[in-house]
């Protein structure tokens, strides 16, 4: 491969490596080994809103819609589902002085969509002015 590279270096032209719809596959042992990818260790849905109770998606990965379900409560329903519910959800209020994120239990994780409510200081379920940001990671 090193020869070809230079070789084609050397006729002037630019040779940028790529990969194209990699897959992933295999599972993690309970100690990961160096340098190596597995599958559930990747982001499978990532969100960035703006604002709350008027939640617009401002950009995402595998995130259909949200359900505003009242003041500092609401639902990310996911694109493409998740293999169990067993995946981890991690999420901040954009720019806030003081918000807590929390998944509500009372309406089950699954396998399609995950239920975030948000606490101010005080602690009341509150909308972030400015929006949220969240990733998951899990086995898809």
């Amino acid at each position: 491969m090193r020869k070809l590279l230079k070789r084609i270096g050397s006729v002037g032209q630019t040779v940028s490596p790529s990969v194209t719809r990699l897959k992933v596959t295999g599972v993690a042992p309970a100690t990961p080994t160096a340098n190596v990818l597995y599958s559930e260790l990747i982001v499978k849905g990532w969100l960035e809103t703006s604002g709350g109770g008027a939640w617009t998606i401002d950009a995402d990965v595998n995130v259909s819609s949200i359900t505003d379900n009242g003041v500092g409560d609401f639902t990310v329903n996911w694109a493409t589902a998740f293999a169990n519910a067993n995946y981890a959800v991690i999420a901040m209020a954009i720019l806030a002085a003081f918000m807590v994120i929390i998944e509500d239990t009372t309406t089950a994780k699954s396998t399609s969509l995950v239920r975030l409510k948000v606490f101010d200081s005080t602690p009341a379920l509150a909308d972030p002015t400015t929006g949220i940001s969240l990733i998951a990671i899990g086995t898809q």
